[in-house]
């Protein structure tokens, strides 16, 4: 066998070989530069094509890979996810982000970084570069503002449209939106599992809503948000995408989960196993029916961090400001404060995660008893409802909420494994009850399926407590063992089966029960 024929590797082979690459590079250029030891001009998200080259080395192993692979695949890229810059093109690549910022007989564009856009671009700069050419996450690039086409389109999910045309669209986690000059184009950004939706985009009566467009060039226009009533939903069947073929537009699709909504009212979301796609377990939340989230706060940090990004998405993502009774070693003469002025903000519906346990005792248990009583204290201040966590700490822990607690103040026991007589005591008490994919595992759950049918539906939610408490009997399992919000509705089901109602019931039930009590 020739040399050649021996080293040939097959189109299957190659296909997944690119996949693979180009997802290393997303997450290098987009999510996690600093995590592979790269620099990005502030600018324009670019470094020389040689250092990704050196990343990619090292993360694969691949040490004989060469640059014109890297090429390779930037350019059978089915999204054109990349942009490579050469040398003679980096100097007219400023000149053009400055001209467009400021156009002759137009006023100045106020879009940050477009006057630093030609120094970045340095004409002596003689390496050729790389950038991600959209969906940078490390802040907002030098594309100039422009007047797009009538009609911009994005591809999206069929699941997604109701939230859609509810709230928009929004950046999801990025920047900007993402639009496209083109059908086809569009029809790619949105592909999942054949079954799409196509936007159309108004944009002259965007622009007269005050929606501000910047042209991205290759067909992309950018956009920080396009409000509901701009927008024209076509619904898709499964259609030739790889060929170009227009979908087949039929009006009025109706969401397959449409009258399954639910309200997640647990999940960590700023847990770092979400880093690189946060904003995408929001979606396929949002595709699974999911369509409202309440962001777990468990430090003053945590709290903060759940709060800013829920406000990033108002009307969707909503969070509580605590300390949990791990961190309560960690509170001081400003935690109350700090959680006093995070409560004031719209995002921020309830106070919590705190508590008691006892379990682990990370923190003293008289610490945790002072900083439970003063947010007791300080959710009864705010008049905001108590989100709550025991754990083999039932008596202390009912003896302080009825100490410091006043009767008609809302409280959700999140996670409730307990006993019987413990489940008893808290209904007694007016307190509402959170169950988890705990009910999901047979080894362990064989009393809390018996017990949820003991609680009244307006006292009973729902959560999935992400990234913990995975359903055992989830299938097919997630390969990483992560659980994720869009998991809920198996857990709606778990209950569903134990109380002997439907599943649509139960969502419905509890996602009315958790927009009383979070008033959402």
């Amino acid at each position: 066998m020739d040399q050649s024929n021996k080293n040939r590797v097959s189109k299957p082979a190659a296909a997944e070989r690119d996949k693979k690459i180009s997802k290393l590079m997303t997450m290098m250029l987009r999510h996690a530069p600093e995590e592979f030891g790269l620099r990005l001009a502030p600018e324009d998200g670019s470094c020389e094509l040689s250092e990704l080259l050196a990343a990619v080395r090292l993360r694969t192993g691949c040490e004989q890979m060469t640059e014109e692979e890297i090429r390779g695949v930037v350019r059978r890229s089915d999204k054109q996810r990349f942009e490579i810059l050469e040398p003679q093109n980096l100097a007219e690549a400023g000149a053009a982000a400055t001209a467009g910022a400021e156009k002759p007989g137009e006023e100045r564009s106020e879009h940050p970084g477009a006057a630093e856009a030609q120094e970045g671009f340095a004409a002596g700069d003689a390496a050729p570069r790389i950038r991600a050419r959209y969906g940078h996450s490390f802040g907002k690039l030098t594309y100039p503002q422009g007047t797009p086409p009538e009609t911009l389109y994005h591809g999206t999910h069929l699941q997604a449209l109701p939230s859609i045309q509810e709230h928009g669209l929004l950046p999801m986690g990025r920047e900007y939106v993402h639009l496209s000059a083109e059908t086809h184009f569009a029809a790619l950004a949105g592909r999942r599992r054949g079954r799409l939706a196509m936007l159309r985009i108004d944009t002259a009566a965007a622009s007269r809503a005050g929606v501000v467009f910047y042209d991205a060039g290759s067909g992309v226009w950018l956009a920080e948000r396009v409000p509901a009533d701009v927008l024209t939903a076509d619904g898709a069947q499964e259609s030739d995408i790889q060929g170009g073929s227009a979908m087949k537009a039929s009006e009025g699709s109706k969401h397959p989960n449409a009258d399954r909504r639910t309200i997640d009212i647990g999940i960590n979301l700023m847990h770092r196993s979400f880093g690189s796609d946060r904003e995408q377990v929001v979606e396929t939340a949002a595709e699974a029916g999911v369509t409202r989230l309440i962001l777990t706060g468990t430090s003053v940090r945590g709290s903060e961090a759940a709060a800013a990004y829920a406000a990033r998405y108002p009307g969707r993502l909503y969070a509580t400001a605590g300390v949990h009774p791990h961190d309560a070693k960690s509170c001081g003469e400003s935690t109350l404060r700090s959680l006093r002025e995070l409560a004031a903000g719209d995002s921020v519906v309830a106070i919590g995660e705190c508590g008691l346990d006892y379990n682990r005792d990370f923190s003293p248990r008289e610490v945790q008893r002072e900083w439970f009583a003063k947010q007791i204290g300080l959710a009864a201040e705010l008049a905001l409802p108590l989100f709550l966590h025991e754990r083999d700490a039932h008596t202390d822990f009912a003896e302080l909420l009825r100490e410091h607690r006043p009767k008609d103040l809302s409280a959700v026991v999140h996670c409730f494994t307990g006993s019987e007589e413990e489940l008893r005591t808290y209904l007694e008490m007016g307190l509402h009850i959170g169950i988890t994919g705990w009910i999901c595992d047979e080894r362990r759950s064989g009393a809390l399926r018996e017990l949820v049918r003991l609680i009244p539906p307006n006292r009973l939610m729902i959560e999935t407590d992400t990234p913990f408490l995975t359903p055992r009997d989830l299938r097919p399992k997630p390969k990483d063992g992560r659980n994720e919000p869009a998991f809920l509705p198996h857990i709606a089901a778990a209950v569903a089966e134990c109380t002997g109602r439907s599943t649509e019931e139960i969502m419905r039930q509890t996602t009315e029960t958790a927009r009383t009590f979070f008033r959402i």
